[in-house]
């Protein structure tokens, strides 16, 4: 939202909040408010059906409906609430190596394969986690990280068909990558030696098609300001998966692992999700509540590369809200005081990142944090467009390629 900034101090705020208000009443009477909104928290508008009814998403995928409560950000479309909550369940399944939820995973792209050209359906409006692409691509990349994290020998028909299906050759390398990482878990069960750890590594470069060193070179050469712009790369995803074995490796105690790694030349801290992996693997969790939010508590503005940032912190899940909590307080206390010199400031976008990570957790405690600052934000409908849109997407993520 643009603005005049009048430089007469005294009346700035005064003059600010009257055309914020006559914009909004304006814009809502033409029915673009909404849109900016989407616009802000990296969702592009295209076309949505209206309801007048809450969709409840639940964790698996079914959909409640509460006639006497209204939804939250109604010009969404009103598949979008139960997307979102699949999306969110399909990461926490990857995360937990849930195998037992396998089926489940190999279901979501056995339905995508089933379908004709012309019975697709496209999720509008398009949403950034953190490169924009329709909510259902975004729930197919999501599944197939999880069924590569969870390893499962039973998904590779259904990778396999996936992959050579004309209609997502946009996603062939999270196919490859998730093949790779299946293929290489099961030519080598639960390894307990530094040299089976390595075992299982080379066997995923192999099934890449790629070399240690190759993968090195080319790791190097990663340009994060793509991010937001197109699907990862086979070597990004591939520096993913490298990452996230060597910290499992770590974990059980196989350090050496990391040393042959960095030996290799492998450059972590080209691929902010890679580095995530590296940078929090000997953490507890409380530290890794600690070292996120001090990261986060610095910026001004986000970056792209910063959805993997605010990824990590809410995977932590109920132990992330009460620190979010007092930031969200400290916030609201600094933008009391804030002097406002341009259309946008810091508390714009860090409260609005804040209930977002909220959301985030996946928690009860998190949710009703959020229905009390929707009320709270009656007062600023910019804050308020943006909180309805994430309750509405509750729970929120932040990247569907991690």
């Amino acid at each position: 939202m643009m603005y005049p900034v009048y430089h007469a101090k005294g009346n700035m705020e005064l003059l600010r909040r009257r055309y914020i208000h006559s914009m909004c009443d304006r814009w809502l009477r033409n029915g673009l408010l909404m849109r900016v909104c989407l616009l802000g928290l990296g969702i592009s508008f295209v076309g949505a059906n209206p309801s007048e009814q809450r969709t409840v998403p639940t964790l698996d995928g079914r959909v409640g409906v509460n006639p006497s409560e209204q939804r939250y950000a109604p010009a969404l479309d009103d598949r979008i609430p139960t997307i979102c909550a699949k999306i969110y369940r399909v990461r926490q399944i990857g995360l937990s190596k849930d195998v037992a939820q396998a089926p489940f995973l190999i279901g979501i792209l056995q339905e995508a394969i089933a379908k004709e050209e012309k019975a697709l359906e496209v999720f509008r409006p398009v949403r950034g986690m953190p490169w924009g692409a329709p909510y259902n691509t975004h729930l197919w990349a999501a599944t197939l990280v999880a069924l590569g994290r969870l390893g499962v020998p039973d998904s590779i028909p259904t990778l396999e068909a996936f992959g050579s299906h004309p209609y997502y050759s946009h996603l062939e390398p999270f196919v490859r990558v998730a093949l790779a990482r299946v293929k290489a878990e099961s030519a080598t069960p639960s390894p307990k030696t530094y040299q089976k750890w390595r075992q299982r590594i080379e066997r995923f470069l192999d099934e890449l098609g790629m070399s240690l060193s190759e993968l090195a070179h080319r790791s190097q050469e990663l340009d994060n300001r793509l991010l937001s712009r197109r699907p990862p790369s086979l070597e990004r995803l591939a520096l993913r998966a490298l990452a996230e074995m060597a910290a499992e490796a770590y974990s059980r105690g196989h350090r050496d692992v990391f040393h042959w790694l960095d030996r290799a030349g492998i450059a972590w801290n080209s691929d902010p999700a890679a580095w995530l992996c590296v940078r929090l693997v000997n953490l507890s969790a409380e530290q890794r509540v600690e070292w996120l939010m001090s990261q986060l508590r610095t910026k001004s503005v986000l970056r792209s590369e910063d959805a993997y940032l605010c990824q990590a912190l809410s995977d932590l899940g109920e132990i992330a809200v009460d620190p979010l909590q007092k930031w969200l307080d400290e916030l609201w206390q600094e933008r009391s005081s804030e002097s406002r010199q341009s259309p946008y400031t810091r508390t714009d976008r860090l409260l609005t990142e804040c209930v977002a990570l909220l959301s985030a957790t996946g928690t009860a405690n998190g949710r009703s944090i959020l229905v009390q600052q929707y009320s709270r934000c009656q007062a600023d409908l910019y804050l308020q467009s943006n909180l309805a849109l994430i309750l509405d997407q509750s729970p929120w993520t932040f990247t569907s390629d991690w």
